[in-house]
């Protein structure tokens, strides 16, 4: 069995890949489903670069990727 791991930048990637789905959504409803996936994964992403959730290998993670993470969370009004 393999097992998955959870890293920031996996958590970012999919919360890419659901933003331009809300793109191009026509249906309003489907459109805020799709943003309310990439917030969570925005959101995972922030948890998973914390100091207190280790589940990758602990890797040197520059300032830039986690300001993206913050500064895309800030985006929705997250903190």
């Amino acid at each position: 069995m393999v097992k998955w791991h959870r890293s920031p930048s996996l958590c970012l990637e999919t919360a890419v890949h659901y933003e331009l789905q809300a793109d191009r959504a026509s249906d309003p409803v489907a459109r805020q489903k799709f943003l309310d996936l990439a917030f969570e994964w925005r959101k995972s992403a922030l948890i998973y670069e914390s100091e207190g959730v280790r589940i990758v290998p602990s890797q040197e993670a520059g300032a830039s990727e986690k300001g993206a993470a913050a500064l895309a969370l800030s985006e929705y009004g997250a903190e």
